[in-house]
């Protein structure tokens, strides 16, 4: 599977070194509709190839490189992760808005 990007996140607290800890996303084609693509962890990755296996498509992953220890919530954390990555794929013009891949992935 093709690595697409990589994203340093850093946290503003002295909680953790700040490339403790790694997380992989998913970019994934075909979950709402055929043209877009989205961003899931791991889990929500394996759980979607696994209820609609005919019609997702895993276009890549993007590596989040994090401290291990972050403020606020996981939740808070995991959408900070996504959007980080989707600004990322943007800048690098893999993904236009309203996060169709393009081309040349």
């Amino acid at each position: 599977m093709k690595n697409l990007a990589a994203v340093n996140m850093v946290q503003r607290t002295d909680s953790g070194n700040n490339e403790s800890e790694c997380t992989i996303l998913y970019l994934i084609k075909g979950v709402h509709n055929n043209k877009t693509a989205e961003l899931y962890t791991k889990q929500d990755a394996e759980t979607l190839m696994k209820d609609l296996p005919w019609s997702v498509d895993v276009l890549g992953t993007v590596k989040v490189i994090h401290p291990a220890v972050m403020s606020g919530t996981t939740e808070e954390n995991k959408s900070r992760m996504i959007k980080e990555a989707y600004t990322c794929l943007e800048e690098k013009g893999i993904l236009n808005w309203p996060y169709i891949p393009s081309e040349a992935i």
